[in-house]
């Protein structure tokens, strides 16, 4: 796919009021001298080393790492203006000095956030019509998938499975073929609700799209965000290189922290570059409700569509996740950022979908999105 965008990250936002909020109020997960480039999840006090994502302006930025005496080197993703290695605190504080450095992230973990649905959704008239997700790719990163499950015997044409130490092995995904991949059934139930074929209950629990190509990247149980990272520049290479054809990725992860959305955070780096490429990423918005302020930050972006969960009768659940008060709206912009922020909502209570065979019922209800 072609890049049509004329403009960079930092212009888009600023054109669509994003950049106007960060200039007007410092980024809240940072604690640097004020200029808001390292992180406020860091220990920096501590004597240890800590595992760190560094954004730069460019990939070719990345091997300015090498300038440093790095106990365990560093590993440059293949797309993504980021690299990945372990810093001791004054190495954090030199590399907030550079002027390629853009943000400097702590690699912490993330959260992982149909009978009647298909009713509810119409999805059935909708497919009727032809529209059953033909000549569609989704990606799902997500815990994993159970790979031999009979829903998804179609749909599944690719398992990649995190292989483990960026700094020891550079090999981040392996194929995992028909292998059950899934830890604990989150991101099985997420690929049937995508593309499941409905194989094992007869077509009452086909998924969104029966017919469309899935691929699945396989984080496991722990969702450190240089999972995620890693999974969309390995897609965005396999991408560039002609190997896929992927035109969306599903999300259901994230992290509720009520912070301010961050540009240059590592995670909205990546889908920002995804973006560019032509792929909408989609995030889930949380389950952290019913207050405000407690919006997935990856599904503030105004590059991503962020999906709220609501009842049959089609108001938001008590649990998904909310913005900001409309009373908290800034003259900076941030009015506007919501304004331009595409939004969404699906059925989120007691959803039927494929579950991994080692966890019993191949057809599970959850509370999901």
């Amino acid at each position: 796919m072609v890049d049509t965008q004329p403009h960079g990250r930092r212009q888009f936002l600023k054109a669509t009021g994003a950049a106007a909020v960060a200039s007007a109020i410092p980024f809240s997960g940072t604690a640097s001298a004020g200029d808001g480039i390292i992180d406020s999840a860091f220990d920096l006090a501590t004597s240890a080393l800590q595992q760190s994502l560094v954004v730069f302006d460019t990939n070719d930025d990345v091997d300015q790492l090498g300038a440093l005496d790095l106990v365990n080197g560093y590993h440059k993703f293949e797309v993504l203006p980021i690299g990945y290695t372990e810093l001791s605190v004054n190495q954090l504080k030199t590399l907030a000095d550079w002027d390629s450095v853009q943000y400097i992230q702590k690699n912490v973990e993330l959260d992982y956030y149909n009978e009647d649905t298909r009713e509810v959704t119409n999805v059935s008239e909708v497919q009727s019509s032809g529209y059953t997700g033909d000549s569609v790719h989704t990606a799902v990163i997500d815990s994993g998938v159970d790979g031999n499950h009979p829903d998804l015997d179609s749909s599944l044409v690719a398992n990649w499975r995190w292989a483990g130490n960026p700094l020891g092995e550079p090999t981040l995904w392996v194929p995992a073929g028909d292998l059950d991949t899934d830890d604990n059934g989150h991101g099985t139930h997420c690929s049937g609700t995508v593309a499941g074929d409905g194989t094992e209950s007869d077509g009452q629990q086909r998924g969104m799209a029966p017919d469309a190509d899935l691929t699945v990247y396989s984080a496991g149980l722990a969702l450190l965000i240089v999972k995620p990272v890693a999974a969309f520049d390995h897609l965005l290479a396999r991408q560039k290189a002609g190997e896929t054809d992927i035109s969306i990725v599903s999300n259901s992860y994230g992290s509720s922290n009520g912070e301010d959305f961050n540009p240059d955070d590592a995670l909205n780096v990546a889908t920002w570059e995804a973006w560019k490429e032509g792929l909408l990423p989609v995030f889930a918005a949380g389950n952290s409700g019913p207050d405000t302020n407690t919006l997935n930050q990856y599904a503030k972006a105004p590059n991503v569509l962020g999906v709220a969960a609501t009842r049959d009768d089609k108001t938001v659940t008590d649990f998904s996740s909310r913005g900001r008060k409309a009373s908290t709206a800034r003259a900076t912009g941030s009015a506007r950022l919501r304004s331009i922020i595409w939004s969404s909502t699906a059925t989120g209570v007691s959803i039927r979908s494929t579950r991994n065979l080692s966890t019993g019922n191949r057809c599970a209800r959850k509370r999901h999105r």
